[in-house]
C-alpha cells in the first residue's frame, strides 16, 4: 500500500502552505499515485512526492510536471509558486517578506530541491522515460530564453564552445532560428507522423513510427516521449489520432490489422482486421461523426467501421482494384475521397453514394488531402507529376501547381487559406498557393527521402518526417 504523507501545518512557514496546496490539487484529481505521475511527466516520483512534502518549495519543474499530472493548467500555478519561493527565501534571510522582492521567473534555473536524483531508478524496467526533466542543460536554457537578442547570442557562443550535441530521442535546435527536430529512437525505412487536434491537451500531441513497428508517442509541448507502442507489425504504414477523442491513437501496417490505443494508458484497446495493400494498409477517420473509420477491404471495397466496437457500418464497392489513398472531407459529411492507380473517387460514405469520379488523374495517387478551409477543393499528388487541385463535387481537374516537382506528399495549412506544402523530390519542401497554383515559398535544406508532411491543428508548427528517423518541426510564417 502507498505511504501515508505526513500531516501538514500550512501555517507553519510557505513551505507548508505551498505543499498543502499541491495536495489538495492532487486529492481532486483523484489522489492519482506518484508512480503513475512520474510515468506521465518524466519527473523522478521522489521530486514529486517531496515537491508535496512542505520541508521547502520545490523547482517550478517539479511544480510545473506535478500540477500538469493533476489535470491543473501549470500557467495558473506561477504567480503561487513564485511567491512562496521569495516568503521562503525572506525567511531564510530572516528579513519580511517583500512585495517588491520576487524569485527567478518559473521555468529558469533554480537549485536541485533535495532528494531529487537525476540518475533515479523508481521506474520499473521499461517504462523509464528517455527524457528527464532536469538541472537546465544546454538545450534546455536555449529553450527558456525569453528574448531573440539573448538566444541568438547564447547560441553563437555555445557552438563555438562546442556545446551543442544533439541526443538521440531528444527535441533539440532552435524554434527561432530554423527548426526543432525530434528523432526516433529506432530509425525506420519510413518515418510517419500525425498530429493531436486536441494539443497540449492531449496525452501525447505527436506520434512518430520507428523500426520494427514501433510508434512513438511525443508530447511537444513539454519535451517528453509519453510512450513507445510496440504495435507487433514489420512496418507502421499509417498512423492517425482519432480527431475526436483525445484519448486514441490508431496504428495500421503489413499485418492488415488496425489497431486502436489509449494514448494516456499507452495501451492497446481495439484490433480490426483490414486489408494491407501491397504492403501498405491504410485508414482514414472521419472528422464529422465520431467513432467512424474507413479502412481499405478487399477487391475495391472500403470498409466504413465503428471504433468502438469494430461492428461494420457500410461497404462501398469502388471501381479501385488497388486503393493507395484516403482522406475524409471536414465540410461535407461523410464524404470521403478514395485514390488509386490513376484513378479517384468522391463516396458518400453515409449513404453509400458516389459523389464523383477524377478526370484526367496522371498516374498511381500516392496523396490526397481535402482543404480544410475550402468547400470542394482536394488536392492530389500522384507519381510522377506535379500535385493538382480536383473539384470534388464534380471530379474535375482545376489546376496544377507551377512546379516541375514531381512530389509524393502533400499537407494543407489548416489555418492559412489556399496555402499547400508539397515535397518535390530534390531536397526541398515548397508552399503553394492552391488557388493559383504559384510557388511563394521554398525549404532549402538536407530534406530527403520525405516521407510525411503534417501541419500542427493550430498551424504553426509543419512537421517533415523522413527515411532517416528524423522529424523536423518547423515554425510556420503567413507565406
Amino acid at each position: 500500500m502507498p505511504r501515508t504523507e505526513r500531516p501538514l501545518d500550512p501555517s507553519s512557514g510557505p513551505a507548508a502552505a505551498f505543499a498543502a496546496e499541491l495536495r489538495a490539487l492532487r486529492i481532486a484529481a483523484g489522489s492519482p499515485k506518484y508512480l503513475q505521475m512520474a510515468r506521465r511527466t518524466g519527473r523522478s516520483r521522489t521530486a514529486l512526492a517531496e515537491a508535496a512534502g512542505g520541508d521547502h518549495v520545490p523547482r517550478w519543474e517539479t511544480v510545473e510536471a506535478y500540477v500538469w499530472a493533476c489535470g491543473g493548467d501549470p500557467a495558473e500555478w506561477t504567480e503561487r509558486w513564485e511567491k512562496a519561493r521569495a516568503a521562503a527565501s525572506d525567511n531564510a534571510r530572516g528579513t519580511p517578506p517583500s512585495p517588491h522582492r520576487h524569485p527567478a521567473p518559473a521555468g529558469q534555473a533554480t537549485a536541485r530541491e533535495p532528494g531529487e536524483d537525476p540518475d533515479d531508478d523508481s521506474f520499473p524496467l521499461g517504462d523509464r522515460p528517455d527524457i528527464r526533466h532536469r538541472a537546465p542543460t544546454t538545450a534546455r536554457l536555449l529553450r527558456q530564453a525569453r528574448r531573440p537578442v539573448l538566444l541568438a547570442v547564447t547560441a553563437v557562443a555555445l557552438v563555438l564552445l562546442g556545446m551543442i550535441a544533439p541526443r538521440p530521442g531528444t527535441l533539440t535546435g532552435l524554434r527561432t532560428t530554423t527548426t526543432n527536430q525530434i528523432r526516433v529512437a529506432r530509425p525506420a525505412a519510413v518515418t510517419l507522423v500525425a498530429f493531436s487536434r486536441f494539443g497540449k491537451f492531449a496525452a501525447g500531441n505527436i506520434a512518430i513510427t520507428g523500426a520494427g513497428g514501433v510508434v512513438e508517442v511525443w508530447d511537444t509541448h513539454t519535451v517528453v516521449r509519453r510512450h513507445t507502442l510496440i504495435t507487433g507489425d514489420e512496418q507502421v504504414t499509417d498512423v492517425q489520432f482519432d480527431p475526436l477523442n483525445r484519448n486514441i491513437l490508431a496504428t495500421a501496417g503489413t499485418n492488415g490489422l488496425l489497431r486502436l490505443w489509449d494514448t494516456t494508458a499507452g495501451k492497446p484497446v481495439l484490433s480490426i482486421t483490414g486489408q494491407a495493400a501491397e504492403d501498405r494498409m491504410i485508414f482514414a477517420f472521419d472528422p464529422r461523426r465520431r467513432g467512424i473509420v474507413a479502412t481499405v477491404g478487399e477487391s475495391g471495397t472500403i470498409r466504413i467501421l465503428q471504433t468502438d466496437t469494430g461492428q461494420l457500418v457500410r461497404e462501398l464497392h469502388t471501381g479501385l482494384t488497388d486503393i493507395t489513398a484516403l482522406a475524409f472531407d471536414c465540410h461535407n459529411e461523410g464524404h470521403l475521397a478514395v485514390g488509386g492507380d490513376g484513378a479517384l473517387e468522391v463516396w458518400n460514405s453515409s449513404n453509400g453514394a458516389r459523389v464523383s469520379v477524377g478526370e484526367q488523374i496522371p498516374a498511381r495517387v500516392t496523396s490526397v488531402r481535402f482543404d480544410p478551409l475550402t468547400r470542394n477543393t482536394l488536392a492530389v499528388a500522384a507519381a510522377g507529376a506535379p500535385p493538382g487541385i480536383w473539384d470534388a463535387s464534380n471530379g474535375r481537374p482545376v489546376r496544377f501547381l507551377r512546379s516541375d516537382a514531381r512530389s509524393t506528399v502533400i499537407a494543407f495549412n489548416p489555418l492559412i487559406r489556399n496555402s499547400i506544402a508539397a515535397y518535390d523530390g530534390d531536397g526541398r519542401i515548397q508552399i503553394f498557393d492552391a488557388s493559383n497554383g504559384v510557388l511563394v515559398h521554398t525549404f532549402d535544406g538536407r530534406f530527403g527521402p520525405v516521407t510525411s508532411l503534417e501541419y500542427a491543428p493550430d498551424g504553426a508548427t509543419l512537421a517533415v518526417g523522413a527515411r532517416d528517423g528524423v522529424v523536423r518541426l518547423h515554425a510556420v510564417d503567413d507565406w
